[in-house]
């Protein structure tokens, strides 16, 4: 639906680079629903910095099970085949990303002590956001599109799409031509996410973090993803005795929580004490533990029954004839320290006016600046030349610790080969890992939307969306920064060109203001 867009855009004397696509939906759905999930953990008095970290580990756990759970699907595929195309072809599955997404930060919460229920009724009001965002992207794509129907709710995707060659091999339609109305699944998905979050809402505001919203925002999505199935045009998902591979995982998630649920109740009827000290403990321990943290007990002020033996109030010691002060009080004890100085009233003022506890960790945000220089290699595509290939980006620093932060912002590239010029815009996201004073680790995601000028008579221009990811080393020098990313891979996809993969190190220099 994309071009149906781009025309409309254009006609109304728009640029067409207001158009989003699907890369740009996903970098949209990962910041909105960050934001809401740490303002929630910010207002339920978790450690918020734990909190982002867990995030970065579901977007991590996301993006690797959306890709592992396909191509696990797409063996059966490769072997009958005797080929490694479907599988290196293979896209994303959104219950893979949905499974470890929640997977990635419940072992690194784990680790760090925390539990991970509250983490994931909280994550429910990102959620919703993220899977309309997502499925938007794929009905502008054209992809996950719906059966042929004719009633008011059918949409044509344009000719060239996913469906209009789909049908047009079928037969139903000539070549060339726009669909037949489908049912626009991507949309009904959409919205059941939303609808998920809206009940998950309902055990969330009464302030229980013990997994409930959670599984109430599964329930809520495993039904409604079971009955869109049914209305699934596409048939590269997989069927396995006729249900699809998501609509099995939706029965599983459904026979998992409602044995779960069956085995809490029981366990309730026949030890109501125990169970209820258990649930208890697993609401109330996170909470108490992030409130009881240990911290140094403050020094009383020295009062004068407590500095002197005897219960009468000292009285003023006079000096000696010498002019030096006295020494000691008539019984021999030392005197105490006035008020106004003296080691007693320099701990009573470090008792009295406490550190802020962020201190040593806050420091002031700042944006950064650099200019990036990539050789490009083409992999695998001997009929798509390399190049090369100059970005500037401008990111804002958002700390997670003392040794951690996210930096995200956008990028602006252009890239040249022998045969075509492009420019893209990306979201740019870093987690870096500060190292030391003049070392920083950084691992690098960029979706981006990619318009192609090409000079070559065998590609026509096209529009495409990827997503490029490295690692890399920075070297800050004062506001002044050098780095460079020996690990860095590219991969842009578009329906003119196909799937490219290109090889990237780049180096680049900046500075932070």
């Amino acid at each position: 639906m994309k071009p149906v867009l781009v025309l409309w855009l254009v006609r109304h004397g728009w640029p067409e680079s207001l158009a989003p696509d699907y890369a740009m939906m996903v970098g949209l759905a990962t910041l909105l629903g960050s934001v809401l999930v740490l303002r929630q953990a910010e207002r339920d008095g978790a450690r918020v910095h734990v909190q982002a970290r867990a995030i970065v580990c579901a977007y991590f756990g996301a993006l690797v099970g959306g890709y592992l759970f396909e191509w696990i699907r797409a063996v059966p595929d490769a072997i009958h085949a005797h080929s490694f195309a479907p599988i290196a072809f293979a896209g994303r599955a959104a219950y893979g990303g949905l499974i470890f997404g929640a997977l990635a930060p419940a072992v690194y919460l784990r680790r760090r002590g925390d539990t991970f229920l509250d983490f994931l009724d909280r994550a429910t009001l990102g959620m919703g956001i993220v899977f309309a965002c997502v499925r938007f992207g794929c009905f502008l794509e054209g992809c996950d599109y719906g059966r042929p129907t004719a009633s008011v709710l059918g949409v044509r995707f344009p000719a060239g799409s996913i469906a209009a060659e789909a049908h047009a091999l079928a037969g139903w339609v000539p070549a060339g031509a726009p669909s037949l109305p489908v049912h626009a699944t991507e949309l009904y998905e959409s919205a059941v996410g939303l609808l998920a979050t809206c009940a998950a809402l309902v055990p969330l505001r009464r302030g229980r973090r013990d997994g409930a919203a959670f599984a109430t925002w599964l329930v809520v999505y495993a039904i409604g993803r079971f009955l869109i199935e049914l209305l699934r045009g596409d048939v590269e998902r997989g069927r396995y005795a006729m249900l699809s591979t998501a609509q099995w995982v939706s029965v599983a998630i459904l026979a998992g929580i409602f044995f779960v649920t069956l085995a809490r109740r029981r366990r309730l009827v026949v030890a109501a004490a125990a169970a209820a000290a258990t649930m208890t403990a697993l609401v109330v321990a996170p909470s108490t533990a992030n409130a009881q943290e240990p911290k140094p007990a403050p020094l009383k002020p020295a009062t004068a029954e407590e500095a002197l033996p005897t219960t009468q109030a000292p009285a003023p010691v006079p000096a000696s004839a010498t002019g030096e002060p006295a020494a000691a009080t008539a019984t021999g004890e030392p005197a105490a320290a006035t008020a106004t100085g003296g080691p007693a009233a320099a701990a009573a003022d470090q008792a009295v006016a406490p550190k802020p506890a962020d201190a040593a960790v806050e420091s002031p945000k700042r944006v950064t600046a650099r200019l990036n220089l990539a050789s490009s290699a083409t992999i695998a595509r001997p009929d798509v030349p390399s190049g090369w290939a100059l970005e500037l980006d401008v990111l804002y620093r958002l700390r997670l610790s003392e040794k951690s932060r996210i930096d995200v912002g956008v990028e602006g590239r252009r890239y040249v080969n022998v045969e075509a010029t492009h420019w893209s815009i990306g979201v740019a996201a870093d987690l870096v890992l500060i190292g030391g004073k003049h070392f920083e680790l950084l691992f690098t995601f960029v979706p981006h939307h990619t318009w192609f000028d090409f000079e070559s008579e065998f590609f026509t221009d096209t529009n495409a969306y990827g997503l490029r990811y490295g690692v890399g080393a920075q070297f800050p020098f004062g506001p002044v920064l050098f780095g460079l990313t020996p690990l860095a891979f590219t991969t842009t996809s578009s329906t003119t060109v196909g799937v490219i993969s290109q090889y990237e190190p780049r180096l680049w220099a900046g500075a932070s203001f």
